[in-house]
C-alpha cells in the first residue's frame, strides 16, 4: 500500500526532527510528488519553464505525458537545482525547507551518492 506523503512545515533549523526523517527516510514515491509539485511551480514562470523545455529537448505537451517518467523528474530536479535563486524561490512558494530538492534529487534514479571510502 502506497504510504502517504504529509509535508510538515518547516522551522529552517538543519537538526530539526522533520528534516532528519526526510534527510534519511525519503522514498522514491515522495520525491516522485515533490518533484511534480516543482514542474507544476515552474510552469508557471514562462522564462523557467522554456530553460526546462530547453534542457530536456520536451515539448510541453511532451513534459505533460511523461509527468509519470522519474528520469524526467529527476531532470526537473537538476533544473531547479541549477540556480540558488531558483532553490529559494521553490522552497518558499511551497512552504518547504531550503534543503529538500537536494534531498528529491537524491531520492530519485541518478541522484545517488557515490562512497569514496
Amino acid at each position: 500500500m502506497p504510504r502517504k506523503v504529509v509535508m510538515v512545515p518547516c522551522h529552517r533549523h538543519p537538526e530539526s526532527s522533520a528534516d532528519l526523517r526526510w534527510k534519511q527516510f525519503m522514498t522514491q514515491a515522495e520525491a516522485e510528488v515533490i518533484a511534480l509539485k516543482a514542474i507544476e511551480w515552474m510552469a508557471t514562470d514562462g522564462t523557467l519553464f522554456a530553460g526546462f523545455l530547453n534542457m530536456t529537448g520536451e515539448t510541453a505537451e511532451g513534459i505533460r505525458q511523461r509527468l509519470h517518467d522519474a528520469e524526467l523528474l529527476a531532470a526537473a530536479m537538476d533544473h531547479l537545482l541549477s540556480s540558488d535563486d531558483t532553490v529559494v524561490g521553490f522552497c518558499n512558494a511551497s512552504n518547504l525547507p531550503l534543503e529538500l530538492p537536494s534531498a528529491v534529487r537524491r531520492a530519485l534514479p541518478g541522484g545517488e551518492v557515490p562512497e569514496w571510502t
